[in-house]
């Protein structure tokens, strides 16, 4: 069909998969996948931790989580961010905390462990 009558009935459109359909490339393909600018890891509990070794713990598990994840995608972070709050379905008081921080570009495990273990502590609240 002529391009014209396509345009005219399908709108630019149409003629746009017109001429992709002849091989004419209208819009260019992206060979590489943009960078990622944002990473997260989060959990939850099934329970309430109120114990501070155990968050420790986990806090640490996620920091070297995210860490693995950086390298793979040979990236470093620039800033860590941490929240923490209470199951907003839960019975009785409930509480909220979150803490940024700007930090040194790293990708090293040990260096976003210690970075994340002293923002928890920052916002620890039980």
């Amino acid at each position: 069909m002529p391009s014209r009558y396509i345009r005219q009935e399908m709108t630019v459109v149409g003629e746009r998969l017109q001429a992709e359909l002849r091989g004419i490339s209208c819009l260019p393909l992206s060979m590489i996948a943009p960078t990622k600018k944002g990473m997260a890891v989060t959990r939850s509990f099934s329970h309430l931790v109120s114990d501070w070794q155990l968050m420790e713990e986990a806090v640490s598990s996620f920091a070297t989580r995210g860490a693995e994840k950086l390298r793979a995608g040979g990236q470093v972070a620039g800033a860590i961010t941490e929240f923490m709050r209470t199951n907003p379905h839960m019975e009785g008081p409930r509480y909220y905390g979150q803490r940024s921080q700007i930090i040194e570009p790293t990708a090293d495990t040990i260096a976003l462990v210690m970075q994340a273990v002293e923002l928890a502590r920052l916002i620890w609240h039980i």
